[in-house]
């Protein structure tokens, strides 16, 4: 059984060919398959398949663009929307995170080429996400006064005291 890994994947299709080939697959059709047949799946699309409705295409917000939100197996999708920037010209957008393996980033692909940004599980919802959600995210009884500067060293200051204020309300 794999980890899963959250995932919102935003696309934007200037040809609107992508976002139609979306439209016709049924919800139960393998997505990543529909598009780029493989054998070696981990290799070819970074992830194993998921169906339509698995990924959840929340929107297809116009004929150029659409939105995905949902788990994929172990890792992000990055693979498959690699190989369909390159095919149908499309630019993505990726946020992902994996507790379990202790990792999030955001991707960003366009013709063909990404570009990363990795972190940590705490440093990518902090850096990423924000304050806020790092904030919620954050089991502050495992965290002493003394370790929040030197375990979370890119809290700014001021961050600094709503954490120090939140353990004393633990």
């Amino acid at each position: 059984m794999p980890n899963w890994c959250y995932n919102e994947i935003e696309i934007h299709d200037a040809s609107g060919k992508f976002c139609q080939r979306l439209l016709e697959l049924p919800k139960d059709a393998e997505l990543f398959n529909s598009f780029l047949p493989s054998e070696n799946y981990y290799d070819d699309w970074g992830t194993r398949d998921v169906s339509v409705e698995q990924l959840l295409l929340i929107h297809l917000l116009s004929e150029n663009s659409a939105y995905f939100q949902g788990d994929t197996a172990w890792s992000p999708p990055i693979e498959f929307f690699e190989a369909m920037s390159k095919e149908y010209g499309i630019t993505v957008k990726m946020y992902y995170e994996e507790p379990l393996m202790d990792f999030a980033g955001e991707t960003f692909i366009e013709n063909g080429e990404r570009r990363e940004n990795n972190y940590n599980y705490d440093s990518g919802l902090y850096f990423i996400k924000g304050f806020d959600d790092w904030l919620f995210s954050v089991d502050l009884e495992d965290v002493t006064e003394e370790d929040v500067r030197h375990q979370y060293p890119y809290l700014q200051e001021e961050e600094v005291q709503i954490v120090l204020q939140k353990l004393v309300q633990v």
